[in-house]
């Protein structure tokens, strides 16, 4: 009776057995390895707003393709409006330097209703998105006479005597009689800069609309006296020099996806 039930305790250890090989050898059978891996690639990432003279035609949404992308210093070329009198600068006339900076002169005004008229543009090529505003519209010189509000225009031109007389009356003469505007905006519809709370979006260079480049537009005039305070003065004391003032522009990469 013991020798039967120790072979049956026998019997039982080896099925055990065989069961739990059979399961390591199905186990074994079946067992596998997984692998994950891959490669991914970040285009070169740019910041990139320039001033430019004319803004690019191309928008095939690579920024090498812009075709008149800044490189250098480049001339502006100003409008003299019809019927205008105004001479433009044969040198020295206003442009955009090598360092993104507009400066040089306007141009000679010799009779009221006299204007000439700038544009030129900011453009994104980079591949960030940028908020553009103006943040500050520089004082005028010291010594000269500043002149607030001029002749309705939004900005506050500094006027100085040629003849370095001090006379006043050249204060009230080119309130009366200069106009400097400014005007910001989309292409083809920019509107006078206003208050100071102004701000525009330059979407990344890849777009396939305007939505990159933003139009800047100075309008220099010489008012006509019918145009403005009948009690203002209608002669000028001595050539005039007229200076408009340093805007500065704050671009920072914008907050908000466009």
């Amino acid at each position: 009776m013991r020798k039967e039930s120790f072979q049956g305790i026998l019997l039982g250890v080896v099925i055990m057995c065989a069961v739990f090989a059979f399961i390591t050898i199905a186990w074994a059978a079946f067992s596998s390895t997984l692998t994950i891996g891959g490669t991914a690639t970040i285009n070169a990432q740019s910041w990139d707003i320039d001033f430019v003279s004319n803004y690019a035609d191309s928008k095939s949404g690579d920024p090498a393709d812009y075709t008149n992308k800044w490189t250098a210093a480049q001339t502006l070329t100003g409008v003299v409006a019809s019927g205008s009198n105004a001479v433009l600068p044969v040198s020295d006339g206003l442009s955009i330097s090598a360092d993104r900076v507009v400066s040089g002169a306007v141009g000679t005004f010799n009779q009221q209703g006299d204007k000439i008229t700038y544009t030129w543009y900011a453009q994104n090529f980079g591949t960030f998105n940028a908020d553009v505003a103006v943040v500050t519209i520089g004082d005028p010189a010291i010594g000269s006479y500043s002149v607030t509000n001029t002749a309705d225009g939004n900005i506050d031109v500094t006027c100085t005597d040629t003849s370095n007389a001090t006379n006043a009356n050249i204060t009230a003469f080119c309130a009366a009689h200069v106009k400097a505007t400014l005007s910001v905006g989309a292409v083809g519809s920019s509107a006078a800069y206003g208050s100071g709370n102004d701000s525009w979006t330059l979407a990344k260079s890849n777009t396939t609309d305007r939505s990159d480049v933003l139009e800047f537009k100075l309008e220099v005039e010489f008012v006509d006296s019918s145009n403005s305070n009948a009690n203002s003065p209608t002669v000028s004391p001595d050539d005039i020099k007229v200076t408009i003032p340093t805007i500065s522009l704050s671009v920072t990469q914008t907050t908000t996806s466009a």
